[in-house]
């Protein structure tokens, strides 16, 4: 894949984007609503990770799909090795074999670990990237784009595939975006969000309406609504911060801290959720020790990244520059 001149403005929304999801976690413990608004975090990571993929070129799909399992899964893999002994050492846990297969692909099976399902999701749109990149080289790229997605919304809604159609179309669309801002430069983020912003509006007010107003069910229709609803804020929280950072000067000493922290918010968003949520929650104790989970969460996440750094290095002759 060709070199991509880093953006600093990216950086800076993926480490807000962390910040988001890990105070949803910790909101979502005290049955705060805000936690679920949040939670877009997630699929602003999506964007980000889509978007700077739709800059790149994949010249060789074996090669990428290497690179990037790797990158990901021996992060994943460390995390459980440390993390399911305790489990299964304290806790009533069996896996069986099935568990242990869905384990291995991410998918996430054990409470207090449910945001792993982000792992299975990611590596999915991956998959997709060769693909994506060839549609981007036909001449009627973007009804390719569009047929893909429905046929995507349509797999997962009848549960062939086992993900959220709404998430992984939302890196679809960030892919696009990204072939925009390659093609057409800054003056497209303007287009975007002005484009984002009326139906993020137009849908999250409904979504209010909807579910605090109404206070209807969510069944299936009105659950792909929310998520798209879900997609669409993030997609406007996304442009805005692009481009109200765009034209910032960002020194020395804060692009070395961003630098850091783009290879560090993954293993933050691995390590955070077990502190927070589950069988090893943290805040049975009280709220000061979101402190403490604070700081066992950076500990943790600094921990994982050079373990998994110097295996990536060592065995895989890979590593993050």
């Amino acid at each position: 894949m060709e070199k991509l001149h880093r953006v600093y403005s990216i950086s800076v929304i993926r480490l807000l984007a962390c910040i988001m999801i890990i105070s949803c976690h910790i909101l979502q413990y005290y049955g705060n609503e805000l936690a679920w608004w949040l939670n877009v975090g997630v699929q602003i990571f999506l964007l980000i990770s889509a978007f700077l993929y739709g800059q790149k070129e994949v010249s060789n799909p074996l090669s990428f799909y290497k690179k990037n399992f790797i990158k990901i899964l021996v992060d994943y893999y460390l995390f459980l090795l440390f993390v399911i002994p305790f489990y299964l050492y304290f806790t009533e846990l069996t896996i069986t074999i099935k568990m242990w297969l869905k384990l291995i692909c991410g998918f996430p099976i054990l409470l207090g670990l449910n945001h792993l399902w982000y792992i299975s999701t990611i590596l999915f749109c991956y998959l997709l990237i060769p693909l994506l990149f060839y549609f981007t080289k036909q001449k009627y790229k973007y009804i390719y784009f569009i047929v893909l997605m429905f046929v995507v919304q349509i797999l997962c809604s009848l549960h062939i595939l086992p993900f959220t159609g709404a998430w992984i179309n939302c890196f679809i669309i960030g892919y696009i975006l990204g072939g925009f801002y390659k093609n057409f430069g800054k003056s497209v983020i303007i287009k975007i969000l002005n484009l984002s912003l009326p139906i993020a509006l137009m849908l999250n007010i409904s979504k209010i309406y909807l579910k605090y107003f109404i206070d209807i069910d969510i069944t299936r229709p009105i659950n792909l609504f929310y998520q798209y609803a879900h997609v669409f804020l993030a997609i406007f929280i996304f442009s805005l911060f692009l481009l109200l950072l765009q034209k910032v000067n960002f020194r020395s000493l804060i692009k070395n801290f961003l630098n850091f922290t783009d290879k560090i918010t993954y293993d933050i968003y691995i390590t955070h959720h077990i502190f927070i949520l589950g069988s090893f929650s943290l805040l049975v104790f009280g709220k000061i020790y979101i402190i403490v989970i604070i700081l066992l969460t950076i500990v943790s996440s600094f921990t994982l990244f050079y373990l998994s750094r110097y295996v990536k290095d060592k065995i895989f002759n890979i590593i993050d520059k």
